[in-house]
């Protein structure tokens, strides 16, 4: 989801200062409010974020694993449910976004 709104900042980012902003969701944001990110995909992509990183601190805290690496049994089967929908939805998004 970073590389996609970098990617968008640098695409439409010439003359819109506020969609070079700093901060993945300020960016997003500002994004979204150029027109450049539908109303649902910012929906989905700022929720999925929000989400992926709140359990990335629960890994790193709970388990000492990060998203990038974490063993799907140590998650309850809601959260794993969870985290499943979300990056899907984020990857949905994302192909969308990069015309893909």
């Amino acid at each position: 989801m970073e590389f996609a709104v970098q990617y968008l900042q640098l695409l439409h980012g010439e003359g819109r200062p506020t969609v070079r902003s700093r901060g993945t969701l300020k960016a997003l944001y500002e994004l979204q409010r150029a027109g450049i990110v539908s109303l649902s995909q910012y929906q989905a992509l700022d929720e999925g974020y929000r989400f992926l990183r709140s359990l990335d601190v629960r890994l790193r805290l709970a388990h000492d694993a990060s998203i990038d690496r974490f063993d799907p049994h140590v998650l309850e089967p809601e959260l794993l449910e969870r985290y499943r929908k979300e990056t899907e939805r984020i990857r949905k998004v994302y192909l969308e976004l990069l015309g893909i």
